[in-house]
């Protein structure tokens, strides 16, 4: 009896235990659980703590970048201001060497028109010396007096005055007061009558005066031919002159629209946008680029003075963003590309844009008598100054939209404009 009541309290012990057993296992494992646990989140606070210190960072650094950008637009805005002072600066340093150039040009041309002149008048005077040394000569006869002074021309005595010659005005007794004559000759007896108007010795020197006029009038032509110094031609004007490239490389067009409303607007800002690239100051790119929508497609096979412009807006007119709401308008353009490369001729942009113009607008003679009777059927809404004004506006608008070769009789609408 006793060894199977001692086997059966050895056995109750042993799973009275095993409960104890797992409770400490379970305890043992939770521990571990929680310092796993503890450890994990304390190595993620400071995960987070050093990301945060990088996130100032990065904050700090953007704040630093953003500084120095808005430093580097400010120098950029003011480097820009001196380019275009320096550009005009360039401008008016171009328009004083054209002055200059022009004014050099003028003084040569006096300076060899004045040698001309001076060269015929010393050549007269030398005649004459020679004419009055032969006169005085021992043997020959008595030389005729000398015109009055104020028979000779002044062109005559300024040029004996300058060459340097005396002459002795016969009949005042041997002194020299009076006007600059012929020398007296010794010997001779007495001094000669005073020369009348018949003398012939007038009616040369009379000769001599207009010849001299008539070689002053016909030395332009002469003068150039003959002078020394080459007169400095005025450059060509240059693409380069007349168009800022470098704004070129930022203009985009828009997308062409497809009623003729929008193409107007387009049209418009189109002007507006090319007259920003003109450095002439002329209104030479928008004359040049109006031509597109008022010249026939045949007068444009020459792109002018503006080749390279030309050939931008071409690039323009072939892109797909360009044609995307205009799809017959986009065959044409391929098909005159394709004629451009078939012929070996450089497409132009300017016949792209009347081919545009002459694809959005309707007859001309039947667009010009209804835009006509539409100008004079806009109505007054009402009696009111704002009314009225409206009024105006319209009227306005739908007169500039008729080309000016095909607006009504000014007789039409000068009350009106007046009144206006």
């Amino acid at each position: 009896m006793a060894l199977p009541g001692g086997v059966g309290s050895d056995s109750g012990s042993a799973t009275s235990s095993s409960p104890v057993e797992l409770r400490e296992r379970l305890e043992r494992v939770e521990n571990e659980a929680r310092s796993l646990v503890e450890a994990t989140v304390e190595q993620m606070r400071e995960q987070l703590q050093q990301y945060e210190q990088r996130y100032d960072e990065i904050l700090q650094q953007g704040r630093i970048l953003e500084e120095q950008l808005s430093v580097a637009k400010a120098e950029l805005s003011k480097v820009e201001a001196e380019l275009q002072v320096a550009r005009a600066g360039y401008q008016e340093l171009e328009a004083a060497l054209t002055s200059c150039r022009g004014d050099n040009n003028l003084l040569n041309f006096q300076n060899t028109q004045l040698r001309v002149e001076l060269q015929v008048k010393g050549r007269e005077i030398q005649r004459l010396r020679q004419a009055a040394l032969s006169a005085t000569s021992p043997g020959s006869s008595p030389p005729k007096p000398a015109p009055r002074q104020q028979d000779v021309p002044p062109a005559i005595a300024s040029g004996a005055r300058s060459g340097g010659s005396s002459w002795v005005h016969i009949g005042s007794n041997g002194d020299n007061s009076g006007a600059p004559s012929l020398p007296q000759v010794v010997g001779e007896s007495a001094p000669c009558p005073p020369a009348t108007v018949t003398d012939p010795r007038v009616d040369q020197l009379i000769d001599v005066v207009q010849q001299l006029l008539a070689q002053r009038n016909a030395t332009d032509q002469r003068c150039n031919d003959a002078s020394p110094v080459h007169e400095i031609e005025e450059p060509e004007r240059q693409e380069k002159h007349v168009v800022d490239s470098r704004a070129l490389l930022h203009l985009k067009l828009e997308p062409v629209p497809s009623d003729a409303g929008g193409f107007r607007a387009w049209k418009n800002a189109l002007l507006v946008q090319i007259a920003k690239l003109d450095m002439s100051g002329e209104g030479l790119v928008v004359e040049w680029l109006s031509r597109s929508f008022t010249a026939e497609k045949e007068e444009l096979t020459e792109s002018g003075l503006l080749p390279r412009l030309d050939a931008w807006i071409a690039g323009e007119m072939t892109s797909m963003r360009v044609l995307k709401q205009v799809t017959e308008l986009e065959q044409e353009v391929i098909a005159y590309v394709e004629l451009c490369g078939q012929t070996g001729s450089q497409p132009k942009g300017r016949r792209m844009l009347a081919l545009l113009a002459h694809h959005v607008s309707i007859d001309r003679v039947r667009g010009t008598v209804l835009t006509a009777s539409t100008l004079f059927q806009v109505e007054i809404g009402g009696n009111s100054v704002r009314d009225l004004r409206d009024f105006v506006q319209r009227v306005r608008t739908v007169l500039c939209s008729i080309p000016i070769g095909q607006r009504p009789d000014d007789r039409l609408t000068e009350s009106g404009s007046s009144t206006v």
